[in-house]
């Protein structure tokens, strides 16, 4: 697809991207912190639609949602116990269910797009073929734009 939106969710920061022509165009995150979990929620997606309806005349055809998975040790069993990993599965399945009528969307997990590469790799080497994203931290929208990179561009063969 040659246009196509990308999100790295999270409760509190959604990271997002859209590339027109299979090139990074924009960019930027979805902050919120409306005091609890699910209003955090609702908040994201809303914010989503609005980008969508801010940009749907590029003709978005694909959004790329990575969706999270189960890591063993220490790290998972926090996330687990927390009740992180489902409320952030809730998060997508809103994602999902909003954006399916709009669009195709496609689920993918953190080790399907960037295998086992640790995260500052990734983030290194997405800030070299990027030059507009040099200076941006936020692991969440850079993340949205590896996402993007590696399925809508470098997976995408049309």
């Amino acid at each position: 697809m040659k246009n196509f939106i990308s999100v790295d969710p999270g409760t509190r920061t959604t990271g997002w991207a859209i590339f027109k022509e299979k090139n990074l165009f924009l960019f930027g995150k979805i902050s919120s912190n409306k005091g609890n979990w699910l209003e955090n929620t609702n908040h994201i997606v809303r914010c989503l639609d609005s980008i969508y309806n801010e940009h749907f005349t590029f003709g978005l055809k694909v959004l790329y949602l990575e969706f999270p998975e189960y890591w063993a040790g220490e790290q998972g069993w926090a996330a687990r116990e927390s009740g992180s990993i489902q409320k952030l599965s809730f998060l997508c399945g809103r994602i999902y269910e909003r954006f399916l009528e709009y669009m195709k969307v496609q689920l993918i997990t953190p080790s399907k797009w960037k295998g086992q590469l640790p995260k500052e790799v990734v983030q290194k080497r997405l800030k070299t073929i990027f030059s507009s994203i040099e200076k941006e931290e936020d692991h969440n929208v850079l993340d949205a734009i590896g996402v993007g990179y590696y399925c809508g561009v470098k997976g995408d063969k049309d």
